[in-house]
């Protein structure tokens, strides 16, 4: 790295260390939480509070609110079955006559609730919330969204120093859009052209800044179906810590302890600080963040290992970077973003086997390894993958065959021992049979038919007209493995429709995505097209993504269910998915000028209706 590349990256990470400071300024903690009503009475509660069973009646929530500062804060609030009036500080905020500018009322949907902003002082503030239950389930849940500070803050802060990092290929994007006509083609051609050194860098704060903002403008249960399963899992791993949980302790039992263990310490930790449930809660969620960073940053080294040009490079960090199913991994409380960023290493360091001009370390590639198959059961690939890599040494190196032939025997003990371990926490808690990975049938998700229609069939279309691929749809997408797998890896497995209407910008942006990203399966089929070009090392990179592959057909054949579809199965193959893509797209580019254009415009143009999309679904939630 050059002196002014140093300079413009300790820049961008003094702004967002500064924008991560305002926040702190202006985010508020929850504390000393109670409900009370009929025949109910509750100290300690924790949010979002959710009971399934509770009298009918009115009810009254009331908390105390510590501000650093005197501010005007907006909170999203749901009270199931209606919020009747809130105060703050004894003071009753009157919803119906609060308007903000352009006449819109202040308050819109969110989730069934209300948006409100509230004057608080520096302190200690009271706030209550009345609310009426009227069919027995009882749902109360409070966030604090962002206020115009905090967005001029990231702006400030986030996106301007971002746009001042890569203004050299925005002009050359506006000069190309804006020219005469009959100089557009050479603009276009002098934007194409250009070498990208520094770009995977500034993609990779891209990436960050998109995780920040989901992080600070989403709240913790949203987009996350099994965020209760994994708190639970997380607390009772806090209060045994020398334990492992019992199989009806929770749906995510099964799972391997590593992520549990290292959360439920950072939980306690944050509880002998004092912080509340909520805010602990948060710390937790927090290193979600923390991880996806180092995964972002471990992608950036793989692809430098791999991709010969800062061009192949710039599209494998797209792909982390900006892709919005990988955005979530940053700001969920589950193990996927910790074993995402473990494989990661371990790829990384089982790599460096495969490039005989790297240092190499077998005992840091074994580490990450057993680190990632103690965080998930599906890691059991990334041996296969070591071993490959050293079956090829010890084949092509005949000086370094006795050094390969240890490591060869240590790999087999190891990893005898660690999935040993692995096989036997996975049936324990079923006691009758073996899951490599937890799934099963559940409601509402069967698929009626695996034949081979399911497994062969795209309905793009279909996708394309919903604009999401939920498992709980009535849409075609649910019913085709590779439009299922596509959708939740571009946005996930959750529901957009509710911000939806005939026109919307959101829905359009949405389609417009899913149509551009069609050049990611473009570039796989190109990566096996082009098979004869890579070398024997590039080709053992479908290894782990083909034994990822392997088990989730065990999982959907063995439990046919639509969640099993889920693209998040390849969490510890994500980064051989990327050099897949960017050897693809990076082989295209080569065929002629045209076709880079094409490649490099359309990933350009990806990238930014990603991050569009990302910062108007924070701003709609």
């Amino acid at each position: 790295m050059n002196r002014k590349s140093f300079v413009v990256f300790a820049l961008l990470a003094a702004s967002l260390a500064s924008c991560v400071v305002i926040y702190h300024m202006l985010s508020i903690e929850w504390e000393r939480c109670s409900l009370s009503g009929p025949r109910t009475y509750m100290q300690g509660v924790t949010v979002p509070f959710s009971a399934p069973h509770q009298p009918l009646g009115l009810y009254r929530f009331s908390c105390k609110l510590n501000s650093k500062m005197a501010q005007t804060v907006r909170l999203g609030i749901v009270f199931d079955d209606g919020v009747e009036d809130i105060s703050i500080n004894g003071e009753v905020v009157d919803l119906r006559s609060q308007l903000a500018p352009y006449l819109k009322p202040i308050f819109t949907d969110w989730r069934d609730g209300l948006f409100v902003e509230l004057p608080v002082r520096r302190g200690e503030n009271q706030l209550m919330v009345q609310g009426v239950n009227l069919k027995g389930a009882l749902v109360f849940k409070v966030h604090q969204s962002m206020t115009w500070p905090q967005y001029l803050a990231a702006f400030v802060f986030g996106v301007f120093p971002l746009i001042l990092g890569i203004m050299k290929p925005m002009q050359a994007v506006l000069r190309a859009c804006l020219s005469f006509p009959w100089k557009r083609r050479t603009q276009i051609a002098k934007f194409c052209s250009l070498r990208f050194e520094a770009m995977p860098l500034y993609i990779v704060f891209v990436g960050v800044a998109l995780r920040l903002a989901l992080f600070w403008g989403v709240p913790s249960s949203m987009y996350q179906h099994d965020f209760d399963s994994h708190v639970e899992n997380i607390k009772f791993y806090a209060a045994h810590p020398w334990s492992l949980p019992f199989p009806h302790v929770g749906f995510e039992s099964p799972q391997q302890p590593l992520y549990y263990v290292v959360s439920a310490a950072v939980y306690r930790l944050a509880q002998c600080l004092s912080a509340p449930p909520t805010v602990a809660l948060d710390v937790v969620r927090a290193m979600s963040l923390l991880y996806s960073m180092v995964w972002l940053v471990l992608g950036l080294r793989l692809a430098r290992l791999w991709l010969s040009t800062p061009l192949g490079i710039s599209f494998c960090m797209v792909f982390l970077s900006c892709t919005p199913s990988f955005v979530f991994l940053g700001a969920r409380i589950n193990n996927d973003a910790l074993n995402a960023t473990l494989g990661m290493w371990a790829l990384y360091e089982v790599s460096l086997f495969l490039l005989p001009q790297r240092s190499s370390s077998f005992l840091r590639a074994m580490l990450a390894i057993t680190l990632a198959i103690g965080t998930k059961t599906s890691s059991v690939l990334l041996p296969l993958f070591l071993f490959a890599a050293l079956a090829r040494d010890y084949c092509e190196r005949p000086e370094g065959r006795e050094r390969t032939r240890h490591m060869l025997r240590a790999l087999c003990v190891i990893t005898s021992f660690v999935a040993g371990a692995v096989v036997l926490r996975a049936y324990l808690p079923f006691s009758s049979e073996l899951r490599f990975m937890n799934g099963g049938i559940f409601p509402n998700q069967a698929i009626p038919r695996i034949d081979v229609g399911y497994f062969f069939s795209f309905n793009l279309t279909d996708l394309v007209r919903a604009g999401e691929a939920r498992p709980f749809s009535n849409d075609a997408v649910r019913f085709s493995f590779p439009t299922t797998m596509f959708g939740t890896m571009l946005i996930g497995e959750y529901e957009y429709s509710r911000f939806f209407k005939a026109g919307n910008t959101f829905y359009l942006v949405t389609q417009l995505s899913i149509l551009l990203a069609l050049l990611y399966p473009i570039a796989i089929v190109h990566f096996f097209w082009s098979w004869r070009e890579l070398t024997a090392a590039a080709r053992l990179i479908v290894i782990p993504v083909a034994v990822n592959f392997g088990l989730q057909l065990y999982m959907i054949c063995r439990y046919p269910s639509v969640c099993n579809s889920d693209f998040r199965y390849f969490t510890p193959s994500f980064g051989c998915v990327a050099i897949m893509i960017g050897f693809g797209l990076e082989c295209l580019c080569r065929r002629n000028s045209r076709v880079r254009s094409v490649v490099v415009i359309g990933t350009t143009l990806l990238a930014i209706c990603q991050g569009v999309w990302m910062l108007m679904l924070i701003q709609r939630t």
